[in-house]
């Protein structure tokens, strides 16, 4: 009844009720994981085309800006919500990487790796093609590789960096951590290939201890609809307290059958174009395989607080957003470039995974070699 009348009571009843059929559809522990029996509850902005306001908004959306805590309580307001799934059509613009794929499969024509460029193909197919020709074109997409000037800027997205806010404050850092990643259907590969569809584990395994009380921060953002059936992660809710679970390199790096969870149920983190999964570092999630006939785009960044370690000591950070030193924000594209150039020269060898012992992650070539003999960390 409070709405009735209201100019925006077409926006606040068919948002709370888009909210109602959500949450209907979650289970009793995803509720209390997220609510916490009621002491937690969602921020949130409805946003609706047909209200006038001073962004012009296309589509009607719920953004979820994340999870607070009611009351003042000094050790409710310390704790962060571990996980933030947004529900709407779309939060972020999502950045282009159709000039790196066309890039990419004219560098390996010149090779001779490439005869048939596919150009006629749809951005979620064109990558197979090229894959069955040169199976090394889909490891050439990555951020660090293309560093294309569109994902560059991405790092500054004002709603992504809102969201971050939210959970972490307004001294932000972009974390070195971060991929393009192009998941084949399996129709294509005719193989459950190990790098395509990533083992059960946490992206705290993936940093040195260092880290261990930085509050990093994964978006994982589809650059197209991201489904059971094109692969979408799977995401384990409430690990957060649990902390740094046992991990092993079997191959790849995953959560041992002694540390992993079975007592609680994985949700499958389905998310539109656009949407952001938010996940802390302890989240443990895996991928599904792609039994669909395109590709799976999707996009992951990380952030932490400025002044905390990034977990990858070797690589550089860049401030995303400070309230305390405006200037401290660093946009320009070159700079970057070149800070990624001579980190990736001098950490050659570097272990970033932190199942390899200590004392074997810096080669003796290295030029923190001379730091490791005398048992200090990289700087």
């Amino acid at each position: 009844a409070k709405w009735v009348g209201h100019p925006a009571e077409d926006a606040f009843m068919n948002g709370f009720r888009a909210l109602t059929m959500a949450l209907k559809n979650l289970d009793a522990q995803t509720l209390q994981d997220l609510f916490s029996g009621g002491e937690r509850y969602i921020n949130m902005e409805i946003m609706y085309p047909k209200n006038p306001n001073i962004i012009h908004y296309t589509s009607p959306q719920i953004v979820l800006h994340g999870l607070k805590y009611v009351g003042s309580q000094e050790d409710k307001e310390e704790q962060k919500p571990e996980i933030a799934v947004t529900i709407t059509r779309a939060t972020v613009a999502t950045p282009d990487t159709k000039s790196r794929i066309d890039e990419a499969a004219r560098q390996s024509q010149r090779e001779g790796t490439v005869t048939d460029l596919h150009e006629g193909e749809p951005f979620d197919r064109r990558l197979c093609g090229l894959w069955q020709q040169d199976n090394s074109i889909v490891s050439d997409m990555d951020i660090i590789k293309s560093r294309l000037p569109d994902v560059y800027e991405f790092h500054f997205n004002e709603h992504l960096l809102d969201a971050i806010e939210d959970l972490v404050g307004p001294e932000i850092s972009i974390n070195p951590i971060e991929h393009v990643r192009a998941k084949l259907p399996i129709s294509v590969t005719n193989e459950n290939i190990s790098f395509q569809n990533v083992p059960w584990h946490q992206d705290a395994a993936v940093t040195w201890e260092e880290a261990d009380d930085s509050q990093i921060i994964t978006c994982w953002i589809p650059l197209v609809d991201a489904t059971r059936a094109n692969g979408c992660m799977r995401v384990i809710p409430g690990m957060n307290k649990r902390g740094y679970l046992e991990h092993v390199a079997d191959p790849q790096t995953r959560v041992s059958n002694a540390a992993f969870p079975h007592d609680t149920e994985p949700i499958v983190a389905e998310c539109r174009k656009g949407g952001i999964v938010l996940m802390s570092r302890y989240t443990p999630h895996s991928g599904l395989v792609n039994h669909s006939n395109h590709i799976r785009w999707s996009l992951d960044l990380r952030y932490h607080p400025t002044g905390q370690p990034s977990g990858r000591p070797f690589f550089p950070t860049f401030v995303a957003r400070s309230a305390a030193q405006p200037d401290a924000v660093e946009r320009d594209y070159d700079d970057w470039l070149a800070q990624w150039d001579d980190a990736l020269t001098r950490s050659t060898g570097i272990v970033w995974h932190r199942t390899t012992p200590v004392e074997k992650r810096i080669p003796a070539y290295s030029p923190y070699a001379s730091r490791r003999d005398r048992g200090l960390g990289v700087v």
